[in-house]
């Protein structure tokens, strides 16, 4: 250990091989640690091209030949290696400890907001979840059942890759690198328990661009009602509560889930709800799953449930089609009272402000009291520190007592 600290110190980290893929270890990292240039172990422009030696392969599949504005794509980037040369020659890339030592490189992996997409529209199962280098980060990859090429058997992987594209045109993906690096003359190393190579080669392949062609959402058929949205969604509806205080209005929540992004996408409004008066509306605005809770109060007694409540989208799946969700009456909370009989309720995008909505209401109180409790708090605090220090300062400024001349 002592020895191993006097390495360290000097800055040189020994190289030991990568274990065996058949023994993945599970992952040490998270998806958003940086690989620094001083991380790596061998300096990039030394690579050299080995594509003829056929030891790894990468190459950028698509799910379709084209694809409609605004619409989620994912792209696997897959990639693989010699299984024979990955666990006896393969060696790191970089000091970091990666499941794979490999490193994938195109620019548009993580261009605009591609990271998120990914993480919020990718799920890879931790049982195939390896770590590798995804241009400068520490990425997640998938484990794929293994390839037999010209009989030579390779370990396969996929990184995924989602994004959104908002212009009609032809996208062109630039072809993706694989960087890896072979280790020459291994020798016993007792400070790693494995063997290290005298020497290395850094070497890399090259996959092929991609050319995905963009075109408009259709408008044959397309609903009135649409939302703006394009993917996949189910709807579903429900009260959550009336309100204790008044027993005029409720909490009514819809949420809208799914494959596709919900961040910007129209939501129903006050005119969706006949019937009732809409006081507020709590919208969390999330990409893939998105909560909306609207506080409505019945305009008349005799309303005792909140109508079906409509919703379109786009799917681009094949067949690619218009869909319009519809979620079931809600029955009202017998408790329920309409406070202003055959009041008007509002129509269109507007939300009555009139009056503020009892959910905003108890959430301004609370802010408020707990505004009050710090402010309290930080006040008998200060008059504390004030009372303990007032006793010290009139004893230093007390006159010495000199002792009587008969004492």
């Amino acid at each position: 250990m002592f020895t191993r600290g006097l390495f360290l110190c000097a800055g040189l980290v020994p190289i030991a091989q990568n274990p065996p893929t058949g023994g993945l270890r599970l992952p040490q990292a998270v998806e958003s640690d940086i690989l620094a240039p001083s991380d790596r172990l061998a300096g990039r422009d030394n690579a050299r091209e080995e594509s003829d030696l056929g030891l790894a392969f990468v190459e950028v599949l698509s799910p379709r030949e084209s694809a409609v504005v605004g619409e989620v794509v994912t792209f696997e980037i897959r990639f693989g290696l010699d299984a024979q040369f990955l666990e006896h020659e393969a060696v790191p890339l970089f000091r970091r400890h990666l499941d794979v030592p490999v490193q994938i490189e195109a620019p548009w992996i993580d261009a605009g907001d591609s990271a998120e997409l990914t993480r919020l529209f990718v799920a890879v199962e931790p049982a195939q979840r390896v770590l590798v280098a995804r241009n400068d980060l520490v990425g997640e990859a998938r484990r794929l059942p293994d390839r037999n090429v010209n009989g030579r058997e390779f370990r396969v992987f996929a990184l995924d890759v989602a994004r959104i594209e908002t212009s009609v045109g032809t996208l062109r993906l630039g072809a993706p690198r694989l960087s890896y690096a072979a280790g020459l003359d291994f020798r016993d190393d007792f400070l790693t328990g494995g063997r290290t190579p005298r020497e290395r080669r850094d070497a890399f392949v090259l996959g092929s661009e991609v050319l995905l062609r963009i075109e408009p959402v259709p408008e044959n058929d397309r609903p009135t009602t649409w939302s703006g949205a394009v993917g996949n969604f189910e709807i579903a509806a429900r009260v959550l509560a009336t309100d204790e205080r008044t027993r005029s209005s409720v909490r009514f929540e819809l949420v809208i889930a799914g494959h596709g992004d919900l961040g910007t996408v129209d939501v129903p409004g006050a005119r969706d709800f006949p019937g009732f008066a809409l006081l507020g509306v709590l919208d969390d605005s999330g990409r893939a799953r998105r909560t909306i809770v609207y506080d409505l109060e019945p305009t008349g007694a005799g309303t005792r449930e909140v109508a079906p409540v409509s919703w379109s989208f786009f799917d681009p799946r094949p067949p690619a089609r218009w869909r319009t969700l519809t979620t079931a009456p809600v029955t009202l909370p017998g408790n329920l009272a309409a406070s202003t009989p055959d009041r008007p309720s509002k129509v269109g995008g507007d939300v009555d402000t009139s009056s503020p909505s009892p959910l905003l209401t108890r959430v301004l109180v609370g802010a408020g009291v707990l505004i009050a409790a710090v402010f309290v708090l930080l006040s008998t605090r200060e008059l504390w520190l004030r009372t303990r220090a007032r006793p010290r300062k009139e004893q230093r400024a007390a006159p010495r007592r000199e002792p009587p001349p008969w004492g």
